[in-house]
């Protein structure tokens, strides 16, 4: 039987349009399943999400001191499978604003993460022989909000073996004093957002109503007129100085951070933060003090001040010398 060719391609002619249609569909079922295979393989599930696996790591800033260059340890993050010290259900210092469980946070991972040195295991803190360790001593946050995080958390775990009682605290409830009765070891944190005098128009909620006068050349007497009766002092800050701000020196302006409605040189936070910074250096350097001081975490510097002599910067390869001035920079 003879094939009817011409009868096949007259129905070919008229159903061309559905085949290519058909191909067409088929061809765009099979690139959308394979982006989507291909993006789903690049997330972990949740249950893997803080593992460091593919993390990258910055380099360690570098700060110059006596005209040596120094690198800083980074302290990244690790996952840390032992349970938390403690929880929001079992440290009263937690405050409602910063009780994330409390308003609503379902995940629990971030409770295993820890801090750590590169290249050393960091032990984990045993609050007992710590205080047993500071009898008769007393520690200093002294800074912004994150020395109170800091001091919150410490106060935390070392209340898993004694409450400490509150001894003081200013009228806002921002410098605060606590002592544990059995090793008579005292906590404070002092609020110097800046380190240095500064005049704040701000109310509870961070609404300002006017620059904040920053003056440069002025430490702040919150932490001065304290400095040589504290043991250990833990300096934070930094992130202050990113808000609008009027610079003075000899009570004289110099010029502003972000104030465009008013007739001052911009100078910018760097300039202010620099001025500061190196301010704090040179008076805990000329002030004979035998505390640990640390300078952190913003600057990540850590420094030891004996009888006015030695500096010590605990980083890779370096080991106490002579005082002199230590730049930021």
């Amino acid at each position: 039987m003879e094939y009817n060719w011409k009868s096949w391609w007259r129905s070919l002619q008229r159903n061309h349009y559905f085949v290519i249609k058909l191909g067409a569909s088929v061809l765009l079922v099979g690139l959308a399943f394979t982006l989507l295979y291909n993006r789903s393989s690049d997330f972990s599930p949740v249950s893997h999400a803080p593992f460091l696996e593919n993390t990258q790591i910055l380099a360690p800033p570098v700060i110059s001191v006596n005209s040596q260059k120094i690198q800083i340890r980074f302290l990244p993050k690790v996952l840390n499978m032992r349970e938390p010290f403690y929880t929001n259900r079992s440290c009263s210092f937690i405050e409602d604003h910063q009780n994330c469980m409390k308003n609503g946070r379902m995940d629990t991972d971030y409770l295993y993460w820890r801090w750590t040195p590169r290249g050393c295991e960091l032990p984990r803190l045993d609050p007992e022989k710590f205080l047993d360790l500071m009898r008769n001593k007393s520690w200093a946050f002294i800074g912004d909000s994150i020395s109170r995080n800091h001091v919150q958390s410490f106060l935390c775990i070392l209340s898993t073996v004694e409450k400490a009682i509150e001894v003081y605290h200013d009228e806002n409830y921002k410098s605060r004093k606590w002592v544990f009765p059995s090793s008579n070891f005292t906590i404070s944190v002092l609020w110097s957002p800046f380190l240095a005098e500064a005049a704040i128009f701000e109310d509870i909620n961070g609404v300002s109503t006017s620059e904040i006068e920053l003056h440069l050349d002025i430490l702040d007497k919150n932490w001065t007129e304290q400095y040589k009766s504290l043991d250990y002092m833990i300096f934070s800050g930094g992130k202050w100085f990113t808000k609008t701000a009027i610079y003075y020196e000899n009570n004289t302006p110099l010029g502003c951070h972000y104030c465009p409605k008013r007739n001052f040189t911009e100078l910018g936070f760097n300039f202010a933060y620099r001025k500061v910074i190196r301010n704090v250096f040179d008076y805990i350097i000329a002030s004979n003090h035998k505390g640990m001081i640390f300078i952190g975490p913003q600057l990540q510097i850590t420094l030891r001040v004996a009888n006015g002599l030695t500096v010590e910067l605990v980083k890779e390869n370096y080991r106490p010398r002579k005082a002199g001035r230590v730049e930021a920079d």
